[in-house]
């Protein structure tokens, strides 16, 4: 626990609008067909505003609230769609607010949460939930404990308050005490865990006097209650439960409002500077309280209009008369005091608790504005003692920080000579190696210069050798200019036979073609007059009567044969002198046969030249090595050089 200054702190109101119960869907206003919310939420800039709506003139806006808490809306089953914020859970509800007050318990503060709202409106959702079976676990004796998801926010804050608990210096110890006491209107109070007690003891109990709040010297406390000790989450959360269980027994439970006191005295044990062999002790106090207020508490509302026309500024002057009722006594740091506050305002969406939804909201409105101061538990003298504890703390892990430095400086301090040594000896080996390596130096001079005399001996023959093959290269390119030209004349010689003897093949073919005309000519004359022939045979009787026009023209063909056969031998003559050609171009054919056996020979030559060509790297590659042997052979023998 940390010492801090004591501030004014405004409560953090929540609201929760829990979704339609079925009973409730079953009844919608009027002649509406389904069952429509009187409830709606805007989020804006800093503040989320609640509207109330009035369902008898269309559910137009009745009152609003800028709220600066969160609003949590929790939707029906089926109808996330339509709510007007994120749907809200038990747990995104009161996780946040369980763990903040646990840290301010844990860090010596006090704190209050005051759980209200209408009848059936989930402030036991809120404040209890679902804890299941978790508190009988006996496997499960230190540490959280698992909860439901829909565990609500007393469940969870034992587990935090344990959990915030592990890290406690080892010079600390906590006691922690649970009570738990049900409040009437007035100044009844009945403690709901006394059964628990009598049932433990298999006697009747009986509380021997009234029980009262008094004023005490941690805050104001019930006198005479039974305060249970607890030692882990586990055991907390069977404390409560118990508890929780009595009330929801209780006859007139729903006019009981019901607190949960949690005391934590935290002790802790310093060395004396003066004498080491004594140990100077401190106590710490912090009290949470988790508070559910039932319908309509006038005691309470009228502390709450108090303290804000106190701290809104209407009447500065205005006091919380918290005496009027044991309740509003016990939690009168709620309305400006001593504590860390929060707030849970639980409402329905359902016309029938419209009116009490807006006394609700009017008062978490006015909760908004209530400031509170609160303060560490601890004297000056025990900050003190905590801070110079503190300060010990870390000076000592300085000093272990340090000396581990030290060690792991004292440790690079001898690698770092191991290192030196090591160059040293490395050093000296160098410096006997660079003796080696002078002594050397010279022999190395004279092998170079046996090397340089070599290499320009070697490159004279190299240059000699270049040259002569140049030579030899130049004289075989030459050879081959020459025998191209060759093959170049041959091949245009060849060209022009070819050109002729194609023009007198077809010239012979012309002359053929005419020839064959001709003789078919003959033959067609020779099958007409056989025509004839026959006509003479047959026709005896007109032979007389036609014989000096057949004779006639029987002459007359037999001319005209003669004619036929004249001009078939000229035909024949000019056949025999167009073979001539014909002869010439077999002649052109066996002197173009000759070329182009001289042209093979050509080819045969320039391939001899380029497989000589191709052999001159081997020989060059054999000159090379001769060298190379020659070189070997005229080079100092190495022992003398090193002799030199």
């Amino acid at each position: 626990m940390a010492a801090s200054d004591s501030t004014a702190t405004q409560i953090q109101a929540n609201v929760v609008v829990r979704p339609f119960t079925a009973s409730e869907q079953a009844s919608p206003f009027e002649s509406q067909p389904v069952c429509r919310p009187v409830l709606d939420a805007a989020p804006g800039n800093g503040a989320t505003t609640v509207k109330v709506l009035d369902p008898s003139l269309k559910y137009k806006i009745k009152r609003e609230f800028p709220l600066r808490g969160r609003v949590h809306w929790f939707p029906a089953d089926g109808d996330r769609e339509a709510s007007p914020l994120p749907a809200a859970s038990v747990e995104s509800a009161v996780a946040s607010t369980s763990a903040e007050m646990a840290k301010n318990v844990f860090e010596g503060f006090n704190a209050t949460a005051v759980v209200m709202g209408h009848g059936k409106s989930g402030k036991s959702s809120i404040l209890m939930g679902d804890i299941g079976s978790a508190a009988k676990d006996e496997a499960l004796p230190e540490g959280p404990v698992p909860l439901e998801a829909n565990a609500g926010l007393l469940p969870r804050f034992c587990n935090d308050l344990f959990t915030s608990l592990s890290s406690k210096p080892s010079n600390c110890k906590m006691a922690i005490t649970v009570e738990c006491v049900g409040f009437d209107d007035t100044h009844t109070i009945t403690d709901m865990v006394s059964a628990k007690r009598a049932a433990s003891s298999g006697t009747k109990h009986v509380d021997p006097e009234p029980l009262k709040v008094r004023e005490e010297a941690n805050g104001p406390a019930v006198a005479g209650t039974h305060k249970l000790p607890v030692s882990s989450a586990a055991s907390m959360l069977d404390a409560v439960q118990h508890g929780y269980s009595r009330y929801r027994k209780f006859k007139a439970r729903a006019s009981t409002h019901l607190v949960f006191i949690i005391r934590c005295e935290e002790t802790l044990t310093f060395a004396d500077p003066s004498s080491p062999n004594e140990a100077i002790t401190k106590k710490g106090y912090a009290t949470a309280m988790f508070a559910l207020v039932v319908g309509r508490p006038t005691a309470f509302f009228r502390c709450v209009d108090s303290a804000y026309q106190r701290d809104s500024g209407d009447n500065d002057k205005a006091k919380v008369p918290f005496r009027e009722a044991s309740l509003t006594r016990l939690l009168q740091d709620f309305f400006g005091g001593n504590t860390f506050p929060y707030s849970f305002a639980c409402v329905g969406p359902h016309h029938v608790t419209a009116k009490d939804a807006v006394v609700v909201l009017e008062m978490a409105a006015k909760i908004e504005v209530i400031r509170t101061r609160p303060r560490i538990s601890y004297d000056e003298t025990t900050t003190e003692f905590r801070r110079l504890d503190d300060e010990v703390n870390t000076l000592s892990t300085e000093l272990s920080a340090a000396k581990e430095a030290h060690e792991v400086i004292q440790e690079e301090l001898s690698a770092r000579q191991s290192k030196l040594d090591e160059s040293r000896r490395i050093f000296q080996e160098q410096e006997g190696a660079l003796t080696d390596l002078r002594d050397a130096k010279a022999s190395e001079e004279l092998l170079a210069a046996v090397r340089k005399a070599r290499l320009a001996r070697q490159h004279a023959l190299q240059q000699q050798l270049e040259e002569d093959m140049r030579e030899e290269i130049h004289t075989a390119e030459q050879r081959k200019d020459s025998l191209d030209q060759e093959i170049v004349e041959l091949k245009s010689r060849l060209s022009a036979s070819e050109a002729a003897l194609a023009a007198a093949v077809a010239e012979a073919q012309g002359l053929k073609g005419r020839e064959d005309n001709a003789s078919d000519e003959v033959k067609r004359q020779e099958r007409r007059h056989a025509e004839v022939a026959a006509s003479k045979r047959g026709l005896g009787a007109v032979k007389e009567q036609v014989e000096h026009d057949f004779a006639a023209r029987v002459g007359c063909k037999e001319s005209e044969a003669a004619d036929k056969r004249a001009e078939h031998q000229a035909l024949r003559q000019r056949r025999e002198e167009m073979s001539k050609p014909i002869r010439i171009a077999q002649m052109a054919s066996d002197s173009l046969a000759a070329l182009r056996k001289r042209v093979d020979d050509a080819k045969a030559r320039k391939k001899a030249l380029q497989d000589e060509a191709a052999k001159l790297p081997q020989e060059i590659a054999d000159l090379e090595k001769e060298v190379e042997q020659m070189e070997k052979d005229a080079a100092p023998d190495p022992a003398c050089c090193v002799a030199m």
